[in-house]
């Protein structure tokens, strides 16, 4: 019987520093044997003889195990371990904070960086650098948000918050700022915009609407917010309605 932290990728113990995160592995008697007919699923919580429970940690010299993170929560950021427990708990400081939750964005320079979704607290409000500086007082550099959401967060009935949700957000976000992006970088005239039959378009603008209502107008060489529920719901209708080309049609943007 046992508990130690390992590395799950060479199963051994790692140094007991109190910075070297690892994976919590226990064995014993009171150990699952396995999942029930899912020998897969089986095969990988009990590799090398020990249960992976997913939870991220380190160990003191005094045997003092202290938790970092879920394993599938950590963000991994130009090669450093950020967790996100650290970052929520430094944001549920803020006296206009209710609630923070804090998940990987991607990102092209650093692989991933840390991005938050805050439940404002009523009549309390703040601003997304407000926060970010909140953060730069106590963390470090790397570790700070790069991002700030508000918003109601999805929870289970039990009221655990539901993180692969969060990850679906961030995911829409992050394709509308590449798509915007590249609509700042491409002149107007580089490219045609195929539509749904429904919609029309200019050398200058096009709209696209939903049941009358305009989700968003391209003009000036950019993509402009204009009159929308939601980032999701913009996502899914820009998804299913634009396909952006360049001029010779070889490959879509």
């Amino acid at each position: 019987e046992g508990v130690t932290i390992m590395d799950p990728e060479t199963m051994k113990e790692v140094p007991r520093d109190g910075k070297t995160i690892g994976e919590i592995m226990i064995r014993g008697n009171v150990v699952m044997k396995g999942y029930f007919k899912d020998k897969i699923a089986t095969d990988k919580a009990m590799k090398g003889g020990w249960f992976h429970t997913g939870d991220l940690a380190v160990m003191y010299p005094d045997g003092y195990v202290k938790i970092q993170d879920r394993s599938k929560d950590i963000i991994i950021s130009g090669g450093e371990n950020i967790s996100s427990i650290e970052i929520e708990n430094t944001l549920s400081k803020h006296p206009s904070v209710s609630i923070a939750a804090v998940v990987a964005k991607p990102d092209e320079k650093w692989g991933e960086v840390p991005c938050a979704f805050i439940e404002s607290v009523k009549d309390k409000p703040v601003t997304e650098k407000e926060l970010i500086d909140f953060c730069k007082e106590t963390l470090a550099k790397f570790k700070v948000p790069k991002r700030v959401e508000f918003c109601e967060l999805p929870k289970t009935s039990t009221g655990k918050i539901q993180k692969f949700e969060l990850r679906k957000k961030v995911k829409e976000l992050t394709w509308f700022l590449k798509l915007n992006n590249k609509f700042k970088l491409l002149k107007m005239k580089t490219f045609s915009i195929a539509k749904s039959r429904r919609l029309r378009s200019t050398p200058y603008t096009s709209r696209i609407e939903n049941q009358g209502v305009t989700a968003y107008s391209i003009y000036n060489h950019m993509l402009l917010p204009a009159a929308f529920g939601s980032i999701e719901d913009s996502y899914h209708h820009l998804k299913k309605n634009v396909q952006v080309w360049d001029v010779a049609g070889e490959r879509q943007v």
